[in-house]
């Protein structure tokens, strides 16, 4: 209970706390990514999407549905954003928080119609959400990231 009265948050009902995790809904874009950062930016390739549209509600880009951060013992270990009519993303999810970042999407966001990230942590999400809603999940787009190990400059 303490990160909700430290981050300005919106009250869940009772019940989206599970084995010792705490999802906490924002309402403060400054607050989320105060809380979201460190974990998105400990590997910035992995959570390019994330970080990108996270700027963009920073900056008045996007306009944010659901920001949720989820705390286990002090610590965020999950982080998810989703923008107005595009998907959840759950690059920060990991696998294990799926269920209980579910539940809380459950009660506060029901406009949820898809997520995007990893394919672990996207297939978690998207499985624990058809589980918990009756919804049909399936693969609509796979995307792939490059990362850029090295630049050299033309020769001749």
């Amino acid at each position: 209970m303490a990160a909700r009265r430290q981050a300005g948050v919106i009250g869940l009902p009772p019940g989206v706390t599970l084995d010792g995790m705490e999802v906490v809904p924002h309402t403060d874009a400054g607050a989320f990514a105060r809380l979201a950062h460190p974990l998105l930016e400990a590997d910035p390739a992995r959570h390019t999407s994330v970080l990108t549209v996270l700027h963009g509600v920073q900056t008045g880009a996007f306009e944010p549905v659901t920001m949720l951060t989820v705390h286990e013992d002090g610590a965020v270990v999950a982080a998810l954003l989703r923008t107005a009519d595009r998907p959840v993303l759950v690059s920060a999810v990991p696998p294990r928080c799926s269920g209980v970042v579910v539940d809380a999407l459950a009660a506060l966001d029901r406009q949820v119609e898809g997520v995007q990230g990893p394919v672990e942590e996207a297939g978690a999400v998207a499985a624990a959400w058809a589980a918990r809603t009756g919804a049909c999940a399936t693969v609509a787009l796979r995307m792939r990231l490059f990362a850029l190990d090295e630049l050299r400059a033309p020769t001749g």
